[in-house]
């Protein structure tokens, strides 16, 4: 007979031993909490990210809106 050993340490256990076997399966699920709850945030982040306001920088204009805009303000000062 083999003997198996636990995950998280180098001592033997034994099969019928449901406290092990439960500590085992709780840590798993931890586990799988942990990475969803990273995945998320991190998501959540760049979301966050990409709404902020860049500081100091301004939003950037095509230059054929800009054109327009220009034809339009001297439009505006010729009709005065």
């Amino acid at each position: 007979m083999r003997m198996r050993y636990c995950l998280c340490s180098v001592r033997p256990y034994n099969r019928d031993s449901n406290d092990h076997t439960q500590s085992i399966l709780r840590s798993r699920v931890m586990n799988r909490k942990k990475k969803i709850k990273q995945i998320l945030t991190k998501k959540m982040k760049k979301a966050n990210a990409k709404l902020a306001p860049k500081d100091g920088k301004p939003a950037y204009i095509s230059k054929a809106d800009r054109v327009a805009a220009e034809t339009a303000e001297d439009q505006q000062m010729n009709n005065e």
